[in-house]
């Protein structure tokens, strides 16, 4: 016969966000909440948890992101270098107070 064991609950550090949305998952199809998964989830917001409940029940199995087109994070260097310089050479070393002093004269 086993023992009775207390429930205990094990506080994760750090979990990504497959894993968070797994587990929303696993909880949604276990027939809970969405304030019931926020109740049992930190690390999503509510709205969120709604969301991903939605998509789920609309039949989505994938849980990582979607592949969105979004703007490159980094300037070409031939572009971006000569752009700076050129700020600098404007405002140098005052900064933006060169910019407004010019445009109050």
């Amino acid at each position: 016969m086993r023992s009775a064991r207390k429930k205990m609950v094990r506080q994760l550090e750090t979990c990504s966000n497959v894993e968070v949305r797994g587990t929303v998952r696993f909880l949604w199809a276990k027939r809970f909440t969405s304030t019931e998964i926020h109740s049992e989830i930190s690390a999503m917001s509510r709205p969120a948890i709604v969301k991903w409940c939605q998509q789920f029940e609309d039949g989505r199995t994938d849980l990582t992101d979607a592949k969105r087109q979004r703007r490159p994070a980094t300037v070409s260097k031939h572009i971006g270098h000569g752009a700076a310089k050129e700020c600098y050479k404007f405002f140098g070393a005052a900064g933006g107070r060169h910019y407004s002093q010019q445009w109050q004269e």
